[in-house]
């Protein structure tokens, strides 16, 4: 980014999160920057694009660097300590731009800013189970977004004690601890198995907005992975324990999917159990699927 234009969006956040969004002018974010007003607008054509474009700014860099750790070749649970720690270190650089948006939540009536928003806490929401699948693995399968909000909110009041009560913490102390509650969570929950308070058809929307940011194919294949289940829940196959076996082969190749082994032989070789079913419905969304999954694995090798 520019260095003037960085520096325009920098002064801007400062006069926002101290006065308001309302009660700053341009002619204020330029003598504060020491340029001309008309250096502003040459950036910005208004004070709402600056200040959506200081939304937009902010929130890609904390997914960012989220995405970043989820990506790395990193064993699950470093993956979870290194997320909590991140999202800790984050807020606490970017204690000004939290102040502001939280002071100024009364913004978030604009249609713009809301969906612009909605779309970055979708994108963590799913960063989040992606993490959760991996440390928590298929077992928890039915509880990874009861999960994952826990641990969204868990991280969040710790976040709050960092960057507005300036409170000195230990974020490698505060991780282990998070991770400890999540542990005795996820046991207990797998252990007495309650009814989810979350399910994937109530957050599909919140999901669909999550993946985000995929290529096109890779929304292809979630979109076919959509229609399989889909097909699984509808189908009137009579015979319950081949039912329940299906069921549980496209919940293992779901969570293969969640984190990123959609191509793996063993991913594969349950869409191909599933291809081979009776249903139709079943075995043509599988078809597909598979499909697209061998096309991927292709174009990841450079075949």
């Amino acid at each position: 980014m520019e260095a003037k234009k960085q520096s325009i969006m920098e002064e801007a956040l400062a006069l926002f999160a101290e006065k308001g969004y309302h009660q700053t002018s341009i002619q204020e974010i330029a003598d504060r920057t020491g340029i001309a007003k008309g250096s502003v607008y040459s950036f910005f054509r208004s004070k709402e694009e600056l200040m959506m474009t200081i939304f937009e700014h902010y929130h890609q860099q904390i997914y960012g660097a989220l995405q970043h750790i989820l990506q790395e070749p990193l064993p699950s649970r470093e993956k979870l300590e290194r997320l909590i720690m991140q999202s800790l270190d984050q807020f606490s650089r970017f204690k000004l731009f939290v102040s502001f948006q939280r002071k100024e939540v009364h913004l978030q009536q604009k249609k713009e800013l809301r969906e612009l928003i909605l779309s970055y806490r979708a994108k963590k929401l799913y960063a989040l189970r992606q993490v959760i699948a991996e440390v928590y693995g298929l077992e928890a399968q039915p509880y990874w977004l009861d999960l994952a909000t826990t641990l969204n909110g868990v991280i969040a009041e710790f976040i709050n004690y960092v960057a507005f009560d300036d409170k000195l913490l230990d974020y490698r102390k505060v991780a282990a601890y998070i991770i400890q509650v999540m542990d005795g969570a996820a046991e207990r929950i797998m252990r007495d198995t309650p009814v989810p308070v979350l399910n994937e058809a109530m957050m599909d929307d919140i999901m669909r907005v999550g993946r985000t940011g995929f290529s096109k194919h890779q929304e292809q294949m979630w979109e076919a992975a959509a229609a399989l289940k889909q097909a699984i829940e509808q189908s009137s196959t009579t015979a319950e324990i081949i039912h329940d076996e299906v069921r549980q082969a496209f919940s293992f190749l779901e969570s293969e999917m969640l984190q990123g082994r959609g191509t793996s032989i063993q991913a594969r070789s349950v869409t191909m159990f599933l291809q081979a079913q009776q249903q139709t419905t079943i075995k043509e969304a599988a078809g597909r699927l598979l499909e697209l999954l061998l096309a991927e694995r292709d174009r990841s090798s450079g075949g």
